[in-house]
């Protein structure tokens, strides 16, 4: 009975079982860009700015990435449990990517200020991906952002980048090829050239804490603490302006 026990404990967890096919990822991935360009698209023609706007289509955007998924699913009858939506292994790998990120975030900061040392011009990669907040927010302004920011944004990015383009993609590829393909895709969704790089490394942690837990909510934690943090911050700094 316990002559098995070593050997169980020395075996790794169980790889990520393949839930989606290549066609179900082409078509994902089109129908994200098709909406991306129409909601971008709709607010140009309409010459709408401000932050009412920009919350709308933001809204609608997490929406739709997660309607991409689930309909996909329902197509290919794959459950929740499957998707990622179980108890993780070590709840711990949360914890260690959300902290990983500033890790990253620090390296990435120190790397800017090698290059401006070495007399590069490196302003398109820095500012960062900053928070809405200004003089003009309300506290309802403030209060849904919150909303979309910590409950929105990593429940529905998670389940596109990381339960489905990294899921699809490990179905074929070795796990840092999907770990990475799948952060510079999350990177990309952001659309500011100067997240790309530190956005990819914090995705591709995160899509590894989801191969090592065998669960999703560890980076759906781990993406709502790290936005926890920033929007706190932000509302701090805003407060004292």
């Amino acid at each position: 009975m316990f002559a098995d026990v070593p050997a169980v404990m020395e075996r790794g967890p169980e790889p990520l079982v393949r839930i989606w096919r290549v066609r179900d990822l082409v078509i994902g991935v089109t129908v994200m860009i098709v909406a991306f360009v129409v909601v971008v698209g709709t607010l140009a023609l309409l010459h709408v700015r401000g932050f009412a706007a920009g919350f709308a289509a933001t809204l609608l955007f997490e929406v739709v990435l997660a309607a991409i998924v689930l309909g996909l699913a329902r197509l290919r009858r794959i459950t929740f449990a499957q998707l990622g939506f179980v108890r993780p292994r070590n709840w711990g790998l949360a914890i260690t990517a959300w902290l990983s990120t500033y890790v990253v975030a620090i390296g990435y900061a120190l790397a800017l200020v090698g290059l401006r040392f070495v007399h590069v011009n490196t302003s398109r990669f820095e500012g960062g991906n900053p928070l809405p907040v200004g003089a003009d927010a309300t506290p309802l302004m403030l209060a849904a952002l919150g909303v979309l920011v910590i409950v929105f944004a990593p429940l529905c990015e998670e389940l596109f980048f990381r339960g489905f383009v990294f899921r699809g993609v490990r179905g074929f590829a070795p796990l840092l090829a999907a770990a990475f393909i799948s952060g510079l895709g999350f990177a990309i969704f952001h659309a500011n050239l100067a997240v790309v790089v530190p956005y990819a490394f914090i995705g591709a942690l995160f899509a590894w804490s989801v191969e090592r837990s065998g669960s999703l909510w560890t980076s759906i934690v781990a993406h709502t603490l790290v936005n926890t943090l920033s929007f706190v911050v932000s509302v701090a700094v805003f407060s004292r302006a």
